[in-house]
């Protein structure tokens, strides 16, 4: 595995690979990649060059320096995506993704349903949507707003996908996996 400069004390990256189960050839979305595209790069390299790996995020220069780094490292599966992730998103197929990843994003709107709701649209039968995110409890660090897991267990089962995982993904974070 290359090795990039990504990374994060804060969640559990070995367990979250493990519970999303990438696999060569796949179709990935990293919902809000953020500036390092810590997530999109680790998936880009489990999906390898037949596999393809959507960054999407709101803020241009994060996808810049995504792009930047992707063509040092040669990372030709990587496609970065302006995009607001609390809309449908329109530069992707439908159905066309194995797996949504939304990672520390939810917290940061309070159209968190809206974001599930675009993850749905773009997840193939059968895919699944990862969300890791904040506990709603109280702690030192992290953002002040947290969604609480049971309305997020809630809004999924009305989409019509079922937790099928739930896991601590770190001291701070919960992790859940749902199924399309």
């Amino acid at each position: 595995m290359m090795h990039l400069h990504h990374t994060t004390k804060l969640i559990n990256i070995d367990l979250l690979l493990d519970k999303i189960d990438l696999a060569q050839g796949m179709t990935v979305a990293d919902f809000g990649c953020g500036p390092n595209g810590t997530f999109a790069f680790l998936a880009a390299e489990k999906v390898g060059n037949n596999g393809k790996v959507y960054a999407l995020d709101i803020v241009k220069s994060h996808l810049t320096q995504i792009d930047r780094e992707a063509g040092i490292h040669n990372k030709t599966n990587i496609k970065t995506i302006w995009s607001d992730i609390e809309k449908p998103i329109a530069a992707i197929p439908a159905e066309s993704v194995d797996i949504v990843l939304i990672i520390n994003t939810l917290h940061q709107t309070k159209k968190w349903d809206s974001v599930l709701k675009a993850a749905y649209q773009l997840t193939k039968k059968g895919g699944k949507i990862t969300v890791v995110d904040w506990l709603k409890i109280s702690n030192p660090m992290g953002p002040s707003t947290r969604l609480d897991k049971k309305d997020l267990i809630k809004a999924a089962n009305q989409l019509g996908i079922q937790k099928v995982d739930e896991f601590m993904a770190g001291k701070y974070h919960f992790g859940l996996v749902f199924y399309k």
